[in-house]
C-alpha cells in the first residue's frame, strides 16, 4: 500500500532520465504486489473448507460496499462541481439531464472504476473473487498441470498488456491472473519456495535489476503498457515479469523478519485498505488546496516524497477518525 500511494504521487516529479525511470519502475505497479498477496491469502486462508457464496458475500460487503459508497460520493462531488477539475464523461450534462445523467455517471464509474485512478482495482478484484471456483480447481490440479496453466497465463499477460485507462475489468483479469496464480503457488508450496527465495535472494535481486533495465530500454518509460484492444499484438510487456521478481525479492527480505513484532507495520497493515480508499481523495484535495505543492522551489523528486508522505499520513489520520466516529460501521465506508 505504501508503494501504491507513492505511485500515485508522481506529478511534482517530472521523470525524464534513465535513472529516474529506473527508480520509478520499482515504485510503479504496486498493485501487482497487492494481487500477489491476494492470491497468496486466497489459498492460505480460504481454500480449506472453501464455500463460494459466504466467501463472495463477505468480499462484497467488505470491498464492494465501501467502493459503491465512495464512488457515489464522488459522483455527487462531480455533480455539484465541488472540486473543479475532475474528470467528467462526455455524455454527462448536469444539470440539463438531471438525475438520469447522474445515474448513468454512477453506473459508468461503478462498472469501470474510473471515479479515481486507484478504484479500477475493485471491479477487477471482485471479478477475481467471483471466479474463485476456478482457482479452487487450479489448486487441486497436479503440480505439472498447475505449471502449465501458470505458464499460459504468463504468456497471456505479456501479450494482452493492461487495459487503456485501466477501464476494462475483464481485461485486467486477463493481465493480472498470472500474478494471482503466482501468489497461490507460493502459498501452496511455501516451505520449498520460501527456502528457495531465501537461498537465492542475491540471484533474484540481480535478475530483477536486469529485467528492470531491459524494460526501460525497450519501452523508454517506467510503467506498464496499456492498450484498448485485448487481443491485438503490440509487443511484449515485460513489466509483469519485473513485478513478479520484485514480489519474490520482497518476500525473501521480509521472511527475515517473519517472527518479529513490528508495531508500526502492524498499524499500517490494519488500515491499508482504508488508505487505498481514502488516499485518492486526500491527493486531490491537497493538489487543489495546497498551492506550494506545485509552486515551491523544491526539486521534483523531494516534493514527490513530501506529497506521498503527507498523503499517506493524512489518510491514516482520516481512517482513525472515521473509525472512531462510525465504530464498526466504518467498514461500510472505508473498508476498515
Amino acid at each position: 500500500m505504501v508503494l501504491i500511494v507513492l505511485g500515485h504521487s508522481y506529478p511534482p516529479w517530472v521523470i525524464n532520465t534513465f535513472p529516474e525511470n529506473y527508480v520509478a519502475s520499482f515504485i510503479t505497479g504496486g498493485t501487482a504486489l497487492f494481487v500477489f498477496i491476494s492470491g497468496f491469502f486466497f489459498h492460505h486462508t480460504f481454500s480449506i473448507g472453501f464455500a463460494w457464496r459466504p466467501f463472495l458475500r463477505t468480499k462484497l460487503v467488505n470491498v464492494g460496499v465501501p467502493y459503491l459508497v465512495l464512488t457515489g460520493a464522488y459522483c455527487v462531488v462531480v455533480a455539484l462541481r465541488l472540486l473543479g477539475q475532475v474528470p467528467v464523461p462526455e455524455f454527462y450534462r448536469w444539470p440539463d439531464g438531471g438525475a438520469v445523467d447522474l445515474a448513468l455517471l454512477y453506473l459508468q464509474y461503478s462498472v469501470t472504476g474510473r471515479a479515481f485512478y486507484a478504484y479500477w482495482y475493485v471491479p477487477f478484484i471482485l471479478l477475481m473473487f467471483a471466479a474463485s471456483p476456478l482457482f479452487m480447481r487450479f489448486i487441486r490440479l497436479t503440480r505439472r498441470a498447475q505449471l502449465v496453466v501458470f505458464g499460459l497465463t504468463v504468456l497471456v499477460s505479456v501479450i494482452v498488456h493492461r487495459p487503456a485507462n485501466n477501464a476494462n475489468p475483464v481485461h485486467s483479469v486477463l493481465y493480472f491472473s498470472a500474478v494471482y496464480l503466482m501468489g497461490i503457488l507460493v502459498s501452496l508450496y511455501r516451505p520449498q519456495l520460501f527456502a528457495f527465495v531465501q537461498r537465492h535472494v542475491l540471484g533474484v535481486g540481480v535478475a530483477l535489476a536486469i529485467v528492470a533495465m531491459l524494460k526501460i530500454a525497450i519501452d523508454g518509460h517506467h510503467g506498464s503498457r496499456h492498450k484498448a484492444a485485448i487481443f491485438s499484438f503490440d509487443g511484449i510487456d515485460v513489466f509483469i515479469l519485473q513485478k513478479s521478481l520484485q514480489a519474490a525479492l520482497m518476500l525473501s527480505l521480509l521472511l527475515r523478519y517473519a517472527n518479529r513484532k513490528i508495531p508500526a507495520l502492524h498499524y499500517v497493515a490494519e488500515r491499508s485498505f482504508a488508505v487505498f480508499f481514502i488516499h485518492n481523495w486526500v491527493d486531490l484535495l491537497l493538489r487543489r488546496n495546497v498551492p506550494w505543492i506545485t509552486t515551491a522551489d523544491v526539486p521534483g523528486f523531494f516534493m514527490f516524497l513530501i506529497v506521498a508522505t503527507l498523503t499517506f499520513l493524512v489518510s491514516l489520520v482520516i481512517a482513525d477518525l472515521l473509525r472512531a466516529l462510525l465504530k464498526q460501521r466504518s467498514r461500510y465506508v472505508i473498508g476498515y
